[in-house]
This record gives C-alpha cells, sequence and structure tokens, in this order.
C-alpha cells in the first residue's frame, strides 16, 4: 500500500497528553511530501518548539531562537525565507523555510508552523493550503494545551478543522487507507473507493484483500518488496506506483504512500496508514512521451540524425546514442568541449566555431555542411544544426541536430561533375549542329548547283545522240544500236538523280506549310496523276478513308506518290496491289501503305531510305525516292518506317504529331 517518511514525530514533554500534533505533521508530509517540519509556541518574547520530525533537538532550538523566523511569526500570515545562515552547516540541502502563523478562529496568534524546502520560494497552492488547514487545527491544539478547559464550541471549531482536512483531501484526489498489518483489518474512505468506480458500501466488508483483489498482479509483487523494504527500516517510508482494476474494466493508476504508525511489544509493524493519489492522467502522458521518444528514436535511426544539447551554465554537453555513432564514438564517451571541435576537419573549424559564437551570443542559428573526421580518421561530411534557447535575453542552453550527408554530399558532388560534363557535351553538340547545318546548306547548295550546271550538258548529250541516230539512219544495227541504246539509258538514269538531288533541295529548304488538309482528297490527286501508269502495270489502288490533319500537302502528296510509284516500279509476278489506310488518334496521325510487290529481306529496313541507296542494281530508281520520303516526315517531327518480306511484298507506315511542331 502507501508510505509516509518513517521519520518520527516528536513533541515536547510538557505536550506528551496531546497526540495530535504529531498526527497532523504525519498527515502534512503524507499530502506535501515536505518532511522537515516544526510548530513552535509563542511566549511573550520567544519560541519554543514543541513539536517536530525530519530534525534533531539542536536544529529546533536554533530555529526557535533564529531572528528572523521570530521577525515573521510576529508579523503573521506567511512568509518565506532563506534559511539562517547558523542552519546551513546542519541542513545543506534545504535552503528555503516557509513560515505560516498558528491563529484561532478569533484572532488569537498561538505559534507558528515553519517547513524547510528545498527553494526559498512558497510552496505550491496545493501544499499551501494543505498547511493552512492543519495550521488551523495546530493552533487549536496549542490553545487547548494552554489553557485546559478547552469549551465545547472550540471542540466544534476543531471537528469543523478536521472535516476541512477531510475535505482538502477529497477536493485534492486523495483516498485515504489504514491497515492492520498483523490483522488485516482495513479501512478506506470514500474517495478511495470512487477511485475504482465504486460507493464504499459497495465494497464491504472490506479488508486488504479489496486491494489485493483490484490491484494488477505484477504490481503486487513490487508493491511487496517495497513494504518489506520499509517494514525493515531500508526505507523511510512505503511508496509504490501502482495499477487498479476500475469498475469498468479499465486501469487506473495510483501513487501509493503510507507509514508504519504503531509496532507491536515485539516490533513487528502494526497499524499503518496512508494515502492513494490519482495518476492515471500523468501516466498516459509519461506513456505518449515515451512512445514519441521511441519513434524519434526509430526516426532518428532511419535517417541518421542525431541530438546534442549544450547547458550553458553547467558547460554540461549531452549526445544522443546516433551522435555518438557519427563521431564513431562508444556511447557514453564523451569527449570534452574543446575537443569536440576537433572531430571537423580543418578547414571547417572556423566556420562552425564562429556559427557557434554567434548563437551562443547572438542567439543566430546555424545549418552548415561541413567536412568531418571521425574518431577512427574517416573522413566524411555532416549536417550540423544548432539553435539558442534564451532566458531574460540570455542564453541558457544550445541545441541542435547532426546527420552523416556524406552519400548525399558524394551524390551532389557528382551530379555537379556530370552536369559539367553536360553542358561541356551541349556545347559540342552545339557547335557540331552550326556545322551540320553549314555542311548541309553547302551540300543543298552543291547539289543545287551541280544539277542545274549538269541538266543543260545533258541536255545537249540527249539532242545530239538523237541527231546521231536520226543521221545514221538504217545503218545504226547490231552493236552500235546497242551501245546507243545503253548511252540514253544512262543518260536517262543521269536526268532522274538530277531531279532527286533538286527534290531534295527543294524539300531541304522550301518553307514547311502546315494546314488542314483532307488526306483523301490528296490521295485523290496523286492517283490522278499516276493514272496511266497504274493501268499499264495493270494496278489497282484499293483505299479506305482517310482522316483530315495538318501537314505540308505539298510535301505529303510527294511522300504518297513516291510510295505508290515504288509499289509499281518493284512489283511482282502477279498484278499489283496497293492498299492505302490510315487514321488519326488525339496526338499522332498514321497513314499505311501496303503492296503485294517483291518485298525485300528485313534487314534491309533502315538501309533503304539511304541516299542513293537502290536493293536491286538493274532498277531504274534513282535510289533518292525513300530519302525523300524520311526527309518529308522528319521536317513534320514524324517517322517513316518499313516491313517486308521477300516475295510477300512491303508495307510503309508514315507517323506525324496531330499538331504542328514548330
Amino acid at each position: 500500500m502507501s508510505s509516509v517518511a518513517s521519520v518520527e514525530s516528536r513533541q515536547s514533554p510538557a505536550l506528551a497528553q496531546q497526540s495530535a500534533l504529531p498526527a497532523l505533521l504525519d498527515v502534512i508530509a503524507l499530502g506535501t511530501g515536505l518532511e522537515s517540519l516544526v510548530v513552535m509556541r509563542r511566549h511573550e518574547h520567544s519560541l519554543e518548539p514543541v513539536a517536530w520530525r525530519g530534525l534533531s533537538v539542536e536544529t529546533t532550538q536554533r530555529l526557535s531562537m533564529a531572528p528572523a523566523v521570530i521577525d515573521a511569526v510576529a508579523h503573521g500570515g506567511d512568509a518565506c525565507l532563506e534559511l539562517p545562515s547558523r542552519l546551513r552547516g546542519l541542513l545543506p540541502a534545504t535552503p528555503g523555510l516557509f513560515v505560516t502563523s498558528l491563529q484561532t478562529a478569533d484572532g488569537v496568534q498561538q505559534g507558528a508552523l515553519c517547513a524547510l524546502t528545498p527553494h526559498a520560494e512558497f510552496p505550491s497552492d496545493h501544499n499551501r493550503a494543505l498547511l493552512h488547514t492543519q495550521a488551523g487545527a495546530m493552533a487549536w491544539v496549542l490553545d487547548a494545551a494552554r489553557s485546559r478547559d478547552v469549551d465545547v464550541a472550540r471542540g466544534a471549531a476543531l471537528a469543523e478543522e478536521n472535516w476541512r482536512l477531510a475535505a482538502t483531501l477529497d477536493g485534492t484526489q486523495f483516498g485515504t487507507w489504514e491497515w492492520n498489518v498483523q490483522t488485516g483489518e482495513t479501512r478506506f474512505n470514500e474517495a478511495w473507493a470512487e477511485f475504482i468506480g465504486y460507493r464504499l458500501d459497495e465494497l464491504q466488508p472490506v479488508s486488504i484483500d479489496t486491494w489485493t483483489e483490484h490491484t494488477h498482479p505484477d504490481d503486487l509483487a513490487r508493491s511487496g518488496a517495497a513494504l518489506e523494504a520499509h517494514f525493515s527500516g531500508q526505507a523511510p517510508y512505503y511508496e509504490c506506483e501502482a495499477r487498479m482494476r476500475h469498475r469498468d474494466g479499465s486501469w487506473i493508476w495510483v501513487l501509493d504512500r503510507g507509514r508504519v504508525r504503531t509496532r507491536t511489544a515485539d516490533g513487528q509493524p502494526e497499524w499503518m496508514y496512508g494515502v492513494h493519489q490519482l495518476i492515471t492522467d500523468r501516466k498516459l502522458r509519461e506513456q505518449a512521451l515515451r512512445d514519441s521518444e521511441a519513434r524519434l528514436a526509430r526516426v532518428s535511426d532511419v535517417a541518421g540524425i542525431g541530438g546534442w544539447e549544450l547547458d550553458c551554465a553547467t558547460g554540461q554537453l549531452q549526445w544522443s546514442d546516433m551522435t555518438y555513432a557519427i563521431h564513431g564514438l562508444p556511447v557514453g564517451e564523451l569527449p570534452p568541449l574543446d575537443r569536440a571541435i576537433e572531430f571537423y576537419a580543418p578547414e571547417a573549424r572556423p566556420v562552425i566555431q564562429e556559427a557557434v559564437n554567434r548563437c551562443l551570443h547572438q542567439g543566430v542559428p546555424y545549418d552548415l555542411e561541413l567536412p568531418f573526421i571521425r574518431a577512427n580518421g574517416e573522413r566524411i561530411w555532416v549536417r550540423a544544426v544548432g539553435q539558442a534557447e534564451q532566458e531574460a535575453g540570455q542564453t541558457v542552453r544550445l541545441t541542435g541536430a547532426f546527420q552523416d550527408i556524406t552519400a548525399a554530399v558524394e551524390l551532389k558532388q557528382q551530379l555537379a561533375k556530370e552536369q559539367a560534363r553536360l553542358v561541356e557535351h551541349t556545347r559540342a553538340l552545339e557547335r557540331h549542329q552550326r556545322e551540320l547545318e553549314l555542311s548541309n546548306r553547302s551540300l543543298e547548295n552543291f547539289a543545287y548547283v551541280a544539277s542545274h550546271d549538269l541538266s543543260s550538258p545533258l541536255l545537249n548529250m540527249r539532242s545530239f545522240s538523237e541527231l546521231l541516230i536520226q543521221d545514221l539512219g538504217p545503218s545504226l544495227e547490231g552493236r552500235r544500236q546497242q551501245y546507243v541504246k545503253y548511252l540514253l539509258q544512262s543518260m536517262d538514269r543521269m536526268q532522274s538523280r538530277i531531279e532527286g538531288l533538286l527534290s531534295i533541295s527543294r524539300v531541304r529548304s522550301a518553307a514547311l506549310q502546315q494546314v488542314q488538309t483532307p488526306l483523301d482528297t490528296l490521295l485523290n490527286h496523286v492517283q490522278d496523276d499516276l493514272t496511266t501508269k497504274l493501268e499499264e502495270a495493270g494496278g489497282r489502288l484499293i483505299r479506305t478513308p482517310l482522316p483530315t490533319a495538318f501537314c505540308d500537302p505539298g510535301l505529303m502528296g510527294q511522300v504518297l506518290q513516291n510510295l505508290i510509284e515504288n509499289s509499281l516500279r518493284y512489283r511482282g509476278e502477279q498484278s499489283p496491289e496497293i492498299r492505302v489506310r490510315g487514321g488519326q488518334t488525339d496526338d499522332q496521325v498514321w497513314i499505311e501503305v501496303a503492296d503485294n510487290g517483291q518485298g525485300f529481306d528485313p534487314k534491309h529496313a533502315t538501309r533503304i531510305f539511304r541516299l542513293f541507296e537502290r536493293l536491286k542494281v538493274d532498277s531504274d530508281g534513282s535510289g533518292l525516292g525513300l530519302a525523300i520520303c524520311r526527309l518529308v516526315l522528319e521536317r513534320h517531327s514524324g517517322s517513316i518506317s518499313a516491313d517486308a518480306r521477300p516475295g510477300e511484298g512491303a508495307t510503309f507506315t508514315l507517323r506525324w504529331p496531330a499538331q504542328p511542331v514548330a
């Protein structure tokens, strides 16, 4: 159960018949945790210690003679003093002294209640209220001792003070208990029962089993160990935090404190009393804090982020486990503050030193990426973050984070190198592009000039050849006739290639006029132009409806014409059939031209689009038609592809964007 300090409460022999004062001091100790208390009775010009706990007789005597205490009692009310210098050597851990006047209800001052406190400041509101309540009861006790004729009215007032004490305990969430260790007899107050959701009469008859039946088994073991420590004198009082089963099935937490009040003739503990304080909210907050710290630790481990804190007043430095790991040190092996900075690379030390000084003296936070040397000599990169916590304009604490960012820095450096190489490569490509454009323009100019300059001599050669044929007339036979035939065929091929070069020059140099074009109408014009060739070859054009799309009608018409002529030129043994179909999606237009001609080996599907490429040497083609098709589709930001098998025909597919591309 609970415990109270086993420090003995004593009183002056003159008040031996009054047992109330030690009991009241014990209640104060239980309720406030203040263990060093003394009650002083006032004489005309002096104070006399009459009851005390946690103090020696010598200390109480010196307190009663301290001028500051005498003066505080004379003025009445409450006072908070620093411990008199003559007592500091005796009580170094309690520098504060709280003094409250003991006055009866009719204003007669009886003395003072003094409590030694950890700080020279007023106790909390809760503790102060309990001190005042007990002070009233003590005043009546002293008054009763002073005049032994205590009348009924004063007895009633004392009862009222006791009632107020009970009300204070109830109002401050204290449940009280009394336990006869030898017999098991137990007494609880109403608040004790209310903690677990019952009325006291619902728990009757009560015994020590009432406690054990409602307490968590794991906590009973700890409670038993704490009781044994108190019974044997190893602990001044009994204290244990325990879980109790509420009526609704949930668990509540109570702080259980108490002490042995009486012992048997052979020294065994007899009566023990104490209090329960409800601490469920505090335990939930503690658990939430532990959960939060655990989550933060997991995140810290995953992210590789450590934390640190520097107390500016003491110079004490604290690191998290991850901070030790980043430094390469075992947990707990904290270097001195002046050596911690030596882990930074020499070139980084002035930077971090200046940042820390500005943060310390000016409150300026910092966030730096710096080179770092671990304990084993390994060089890494860290991100160091710090900020100041200030009070009254003075920095009292520095806190921060620490992260190993070596991988990120190395990646950033690698990306910078790659970016530099990319920039250089881009510049080289731009230079090559300019050179290529210049070369293409030169080539176009050459092709135009060459084709133009060659056309006139070729025309003269053909004219003179035809005149020669006319002059020779019948004598032109045999081998001579064959030679002239070869000559004319060569001139025809030469003329075809010159015209092809001119076409390529026009395709490259002409402005691209992309307009909404009905492709069916465009195919009609091509079909009309090729009517004669289709009839001579016995060919048939099979078509499905084509969409209306953006394109340059002149250039796209030339592509369709070249493909159909190609199908007629490389037809097979059967009558040529040329199928044209097409369509359009949200982002693309396509046309497919397929035939039943000779076809070709698929390995040549890319080669055939090069300049002057012919798969058959004896063909009358120029080797420029498909190259022109490729160039036109490229100018439309599109493409042309071929699929074929020998003897099974060929299929050419055109694709270009549905919307004009600048």
